[in-house]
């Protein structure tokens, strides 16, 4: 593909885009006697639903802010997109990991562990920031919550036969690579979506946390010193925004259908 027909794929994406905002900016509840309906019964605190649509709202507003910024300013910026694009893959790809299960009881266990780590890194958060709030209750009674909620938790794990423990945690890169399993399996999903999905969340992450290999396609020799030093200028090309943009916006068109394939009646 030259630079027209990436622009174009590009401009497809982004009205794509819009139709998602406008979806996502209106409540979209389970329906009674569909599958999501019985599956939040279980934890009503962070329902299956909710743990889902969360997933996708974060998807949506990355990738759209991807659109808005780069048919704003047309300016190609090599770390800010992929950083975007890559939160949005990893966003809807969860969304996908925990609706995709045919039994319910997996889908039930997946968003269990979804609250078990949002709880965890929100505890994390409040211990290794305890000296610095004004407020130097609030650590221990938001602490103190949390302990409510975990003993919730852990009895609704108790209910599916399994324990809620840290160690046991699905890591986000196997979570991708679930996502992208089952996008493979999906005719709709286009031709390789689950191998590009892998590899690009993989290769953004580095964009994300400025890391030098995942920019050793990018790199321009400005100058070569003999002792292996230098100067280099970074870039990003039409074609590798638009292979970007179109990874997320895939995982996050399955996501947005499965999600509704699960809160509607069968």
């Amino acid at each position: 593909m030259n630079d027209t027909e990436w622009s174009a794929r590009l401009v497809h994406d982004g009205e794509q885009v819009r139709q998602w905002e406008h979806w996502i900016a209106v409540s979209h509840p389970p329906v009674d006697g569909s599958a999501l309906t019985g599956d939040d019964r279980l934890y009503p605190p962070l329902p299956v639903s909710r743990a889902a649509i969360q997933g996708l709202g974060s998807a949506v507003d990355h990738v759209g802010l991807f659109h808005s910024a780069l048919k704003e300013t047309g300016e190609s910026r090599p770390f800010a997109y992929f950083t975007l694009a890559r939160a949005a893959m990893f966003s809807a790809a969860r969304t996908i990991w925990i609706l995709s299960p045919t039994l319910r009881s997996e889908r039930q266990r997946r968003a269990l562990w979804f609250a078990h780590e949002d709880l965890r890194q929100y505890r994390n958060f409040t211990t290794s920031t305890s000296d610095i709030f004004e407020d130097k209750n609030l650590p221990t009674r938001a602490l103190a919550d949390m302990n409510l909620r975990q003993k919730a938790m852990d009895s609704a794990a108790a209910k599916l036969g399994f324990v809620l423990n840290s160690k046991d945690r699905t890591s986000d890169g196997d979570v991708v690579k679930a996502a992208a399993t089952w996008l493979d399996s999906q005719s709709t999903a286009g031709d390789k979506a689950g191998h590009f999905l892998r590899m690009l969340w993989r290769i953004h992450s580095g964009h994300a946390h400025g890391l030098n290999w995942s920019m050793q396609g990018k790199q321009e020799v400005v100058t070569r010193n003999p002792d292996g030093s230098g100067a280099i200028r970074v870039t990003a090309s039409i074609s590798e925004l638009a292979v970007a943009s179109q990874a997320a916006s895939v995982t996050i068109n399955e996501a947005l259908v499965l999600y509704e394939q699960r809160a509607t009646r069968p």
